[in-house]
């Protein structure tokens, strides 16, 4: 049979891409999965967002003496969040970059649409999916945070997963990237140090007996 004209496979790998952004699309559907809502659209802020046991302040700046700090993979952070709407059913909490740690860095810039802004301002993610009945909700700081000043926002998603209203931290806090030695790695490096001479002299030995013999 001869191969099919260049214009019949063109024509079926066009159908093939259509075919697979439709199942990409009814997954995202199936998902509930918001992509098109923007900040503007839900604004203003209606949701009180505090983070117990912490004292914010406005300074953006790395290094700020007001700004309370954790230490990422290893500090707890507790976020108490109010003012639902009676269709709210589950909040995502994020650590958004404030603007002073986006200089520089069009990675984290932000995005009009909140699903964008996920993978950007907001990418660091506390937690996507919290009932609005279980706050206060504590966790710990993700290890993938590097050094940078942060706030704190709070979208509420209804049922359909749509987002519907969000708020902020009244203040930004420090993340420091923790500064830790991992302990399996301290015994390796002390057992190498204590075998290390031991192995060359025995080597060198049957080294010397070997060249000897010969």
């Amino acid at each position: 049979h001869p191969p099919p004209a260049r214009g019949a496979r063109g024509g079926r790998g066009a159908q093939q891409l259509l075919l697979l952004g439709a199942c990409l699309a009814g997954l995202a559907g199936a998902r509930g999965e918001d992509t098109t809502t923007t900040l503007e659209d839900i604004s203003p802020p209606t949701l009180d967002v505090a983070l117990p046991g912490l004292e914010l302040c406005d300074a953006e700046a790395f290094g700020s003496a007001c700004l309370p700090q954790l230490d990422a993979g290893v500090s707890n952070i507790t976020v108490e969040v109010a003012g639902f709407d009676p269709a709210a059913e589950t909040v995502r909490l994020s650590f958004c970059y404030t603007a002073d740690s986006q200089t520089n860095r069009a990675w984290r810039k932000t995005e009009a649409v909140i699903d964008k802004n996920y993978g950007k301002q907001c990418s660091k993610s506390i937690a996507k999916s919290v009932p609005v009945g279980d706050f206060p909700y504590t966790t710990q700081v993700a290890n993938t945070i590097g050094d940078s000043t942060m706030f704190v926002r709070a979208v509420a998603m209804d049922a359909d997963g749509t987002f519907i209203q969000y708020g902020d931290s009244d203040g930004n806090l420090q993340i420091n990237v923790y500064d830790y030695v991992d302990t399996e790695l301290i015994v390796a490096a002390s057992v190498f140090s204590v075998l290390g001479p031991s192995i060359l002299v025995t080597y060198f030995t049957l080294q010397s007996r070997k060249n000897k013999k010969n």
